[in-house]
């Protein structure tokens, strides 16, 4: 069954479901990275950003994340036991952060009647330098895009 865009425009529905997805990422960066995000962390990443997309399919499909390099460089950090890390392992490690939240969030939107399968790995899109082509708040952040299935509303 899909989900349509009458579902999400239930009263509270779309609030309840984006609560839940910040909700996921911010126990999963807490776990992997050990670092707090807040709601404002979450909605506007600052820094030089990183941008992984995860195709899915199902009622979506994929997620966007789009990663503060400096919090991509302390999950790195830790899952490479490494403190010097180079620019493509910083990378990677956002598209495997990507690839965590992806894999929770697939969880999340169940619960909220939303079917989404993560179709293959995760892809690195984008690196945005600070104050180039993104200017969007403040801290070491994450933003999660979700992209729907079937067009139209």
């Amino acid at each position: 069954m899909s989900v349509s865009a009458a579902t999400l425009r239930a009263p509270g529905a779309a609030e309840s479901l984006c609560a839940a997805l910040a909700a996921s990422a911010r126990e999963i960066v807490l776990a992997t990275a050990g670092v707090e995000l807040d709601d404002t962390a979450i909605a506007r990443p600052h820094g030089d950003l990183i941008v992984a997309y995860i195709a899915m399919g199902g009622d979506l499909d994929g997620l966007t994340c789009v990663v503060a390099s400096s919090l991509a460089r302390e999950f790195a950090s830790r899952v490479y036991g490494i403190a010097e890390l180079a620019d493509d392992l910083i990378r990677e490690a956002a598209c495997e952060l990507a690839n965590v939240i992806a894999g929770h969030a697939a969880g999340v939107l169940a619960d909220h009647g939303v079917t989404a399968e993560i179709r293959r790995p995760p892809q690195h899109i984008a690196a945005i330098p600070a104050g180039e082509a993104v200017t969007v708040g403040h801290g070491d952040h994450l933003r999660i895009v979700l992209h729907r299935s079937g067009g139209g509303a």
